[in-house]
């Protein structure tokens, strides 16, 4: 799974419970091993840190990873290199994995997420160049490994005529903000990632990072001896920022009732529509019709964790538009919050 260019916003990230892993034969010990290591990378995804793995109870569960697998199958990799080149896909029960992260207390992630814009640039040889989205192969294929293991959807530049008019090798290398939050507005993502990568001395890697999100900057380094092992961290480090503002926090036990106003739907399909659309957030426990008036539907949402949480993932897809200026009234303490719907 892989993220190109284009007029992309937030993204629906599938197969997040499922996992490829290499393997050197089809014996129960070796699929025992990969599925202990492909369960240990769900949970990171799910929670957007490596923090959970050193619960007790998931400790347990990677140690017993087979009764969390809903199915398994082997395949051969394209490139025929031998070694390595015979995976086992393994998908595990979404039900199940998680209702152990809710009994550990851990965070957990949905599938809607905010697109990343990575622009990075490497100097590997001496050469100095931004990593593109067609290059199909190297550090590209880094990024992009890296994105779908840490579950973050992450976008590469085409570096064409109209990105090189807006940014140049020198103004992603020095990470200048201005150049970066200008060059990522075509490609309308929500999060952007600038990196330099380098090397400090021979087979070992270093990186810079930024990462713009919410009006904020935030820099961050990496290293590694291993090139792989230094975009995981940097896709790692950006997961465990954003997943604060998505994730529902499964430690509070805390619900919320809010009133939500939904105009502009007209015909019958409409109404299915926002209900389905609502119903299918993990965060939301119920949505109850208090009232259908004209082209204006009432309804009455209890959710998991904060009401900002839902807020902020609504944002992402632009269905549901908020309303001028999107000013919450209160009835009796409850908050009413007023949006349009634009399917």
């Amino acid at each position: 799974m892989m993220w190109f260019a284009g007029a992309l916003q937030a993204t629906e990230v599938a197969h997040l419970y499922r996992v490829d892993v290499p393997v050197s034969s089809q014996q129960f010990k070796e699929r025992k091993r990969a599925s202990s290591d492909a369960l240990a990378r769900v949970v990171q995804r799910i929670t957007g840190d490596t923090v959970a793995l050193d619960e007790p109870l998931v400790k347990d569960a990677l140690q017993n990873s087979e009764r969390y697998i809903q199915q398994f199958s082997y395949y051969l990799s394209a490139a025929k290199s031998g070694k390595g080149d015979q995976y086992v896909r393994l998908l595990f029960d979404e039900m199940l994995v998680k209702q152990l992260l809710r009994q550990s207390k851990q965070p957990i992630w949905g599938s809607n997420r905010p697109m990343l814009m990575a622009w990075v640039a490497v100097e590997d040889n001496n050469d100095r160049y931004v990593i593109s989205s067609t290059e199909g192969m190297g550090w590209q294929q880094v990024i992009s490994q890296a994105g779908l293991d840490s579950g973050v959807p992450t976008l590469l530049p085409l570096m064409d005529l109209q990105d090189e008019s807006s940014i140049g090798l020198q103004d992603v290398w020095a990470l200048l903000r201005s150049k970066l939050e200008m060059a990522a507005q075509r490609y309308h993502a929500e999060a952007i990632l600038g990196g330099r990568i380098y090397q400090r001395s021979a087979g070992h890697w270093a990186g810079r990072w930024l990462l713009i999100f919410e009006g904020e900057a935030i820099s961050f380094s990496t290293q590694s001896d291993v090139m792989d092992d230094l975009a995981a961290q940097a896709l790692a480090q950006v997961s465990r920022i954003l997943v604060k503002d998505y994730a529902i926090d499964t430690s509070t036990q805390q619900n919320e009732k809010i009133t939500l106003i939904v105009k502009n739907v007209k015909r019958l399909e409409d109404y299915a529509g926002v209900m389905a659309y609502l119903s299918g957030f993990a965060m939301v426990h119920d949505v109850l019709v208090s009232a259908v008036e004209d082209e204006t539907l009432t309804l009455l949402l209890t959710t998991e964790d904060d009401w900002s949480k839902l807020k902020s993932v609504i944002a992402l897809d632009k269905i549901l538009l908020p309303s001028a200026g999107l000013v919450p009234e209160f009835d009796d303490g409850m908050m009413i919050m007023p949006y349009q719907w634009n399917p």
